[in-house]
């Protein structure tokens, strides 16, 4: 019997362990999970690539032989017309540096008339200048940050005009008149300095000034658009700007606001450009995004070909270009961001689980972009169906079905 209770004892014993396992399976089936989530989050990407190329415009060059310090009166970019000063060689360095100081003084002395002015006719509050300057300083300091001294000091003469305006406002024994007094006898003793034998050199025509050039304006001209070859870009690209010598050119007028970019894509890539198509394009290098361009024309041309794009917009930074590595935008997608891993079907719709509370739930995708591992579903929240921003998305995991309780 002690024997017989022995195993029976030991029986039980068994029993009861193998029923302690059972349980314990369960609670860690439970509370543990081996399913792998994702957060989908807003997220947009640009179907695009990279194409080097040359751009194309409609250009006058101003020949014109000179000896001495040359002046300009127009930044890259600004707008001439016939006739307009552009430029004056001074036989020294010292009438040129005379000149520009000139000049200094001529802008501050307009600052200064202009402030005293508008005080005086009681135009002026003292909180919407504090508005204006702190816009002013600002843009300024966006300029530094940016690198762009294209309209820096037309920036700072506005800063300083402002400033100027809210001393007269705010103190009543600030006046002006005697340094304006003081900044026109300074001009007149300039003056009286200057070399009398200047050259003024004018603009020929009407158009956008560039004050270099770079060899390639009677070559890269609209008219020659369909003779350019695959060869013949990237011999240019190859070059450089070293074409041509300075020494006998004073810049350019950009003749239209209308150019071109001609770009070297690879054959595999032409099917990707359809003529009166629209994109975008980034020049890096030149500091310049999203510029708007549509496909003029595209030729095969060997194992390469050349994509013509046309573009009407202009600014400062574009009229200098010439030889550039770009980035073409075709299309840009914003949506939901999803693990290519997650996407699942279920009853032959395309979507994905997600988890929410202690259940796994599917949710259908409106997939509008396929990348490399992933995809970009469209966001709706109108469509309680449709997987929504924020929730967590199931990337790894065994078995799942709608409605499947977390941990079974």
């Amino acid at each position: 019997m002690r024997t017989w209770d022995r195993i029976t004892g030991k029986k039980h014993e068994i029993y009861h362990k193998g029923g302690c396992c059972h349980i314990g399976f369960q609670v860690y089936r439970y509370f543990y999970t081996d399913i792998k989530t994702e957060v989908a989050y807003n997220y947009t990407v640009s179907d695009s690539m990279e194409a080097s190329g040359v751009a194309v415009r409609s250009e006058t060059v101003i020949e014109q032989t000179y000896d001495g310090v040359i002046n300009y009166n127009y930044q890259d970019g600004e707008k001439v017309s016939k006739g307009n000063q552009i430029a004056e060689v001074y036989s020294s360095e010292q009438s040129a540096a005379a000149k520009y100081k000139i000049s200094l003084l001529e802008q501050e002395r307009t600052a200064l008339t202009d402030a005293q002015t508008q005080t005086q006719a009681n135009s002026v509050h003292v909180d919407g200048l504090n508005n204006q300057i702190l816009n002013a300083a600002t843009e300024l300091s966006n300029l530094l940050a940016e690198n762009d001294f294209s309209s820096l000091q037309e920036k700072e003469s506005v800063l300083i005009s402002l400033i100027n305006k809210k001393q007269l406002l705010t103190d009543q024994n600030t006046n002006f008149t005697s340094r304006i007094e003081a900044i026109n006898s300074e001009i007149s003793s300039l003056q009286s300095s200057l070399d009398t034998n200047t050259t003024l050199i004018t603009a020929p025509l009407s158009g956008y000034f560039v004050g270099k050039v770079d060899g390639y304006e009677q070559i890269l001209t609209p008219k020659n658009l369909g003779s350019l070859s695959v060869s013949q870009i990237e011999e240019i690209l190859t070059a450089g700007n070293s074409a041509i010598s300075q020494q006998n050119y004073v810049g350019k007028v950009l003749n239209d606001f209308e150019w071109y970019f001609a770009a070297v894509v690879e054959k595999k890539d032409l099917s990707k450009f359809r003529e009166g198509a629209s994109l975008t394009v980034n020049f890096p290098f030149a500091g310049v995004s999203d510029i708007p361009f549509t496909v003029f024309s595209v030729k095969e041309d060997g194992e390469k070909g050349v994509v013509i794009l046309h573009c009407d917009y202009v600014t400062a930074e574009l009229t200098s270009l010439r030889g550039q590595t770009a980035q073409l935008n075709f299309s840009t997608y914003t949506g939901l961001l999803v693990n290519s891993k997650a996407v699942r079907f279920e009853d032959g719709v395309q979507g994905v689980y997600v988890k929410q509370g202690s259940q796994i739930k599917f949710r259908k995708l409106d997939i509008i972009y396929e990348g490399d591992g992933f995809v970009i579903s469209r966001a709706n929240e109108a469509d309680g169906e449709l997987l929504q921003s924020h929730e967590e998305v199931v990337v790894e995991g065994r078995d799942l079905y709608d409605g499947k309780p977390i941990g079974s």
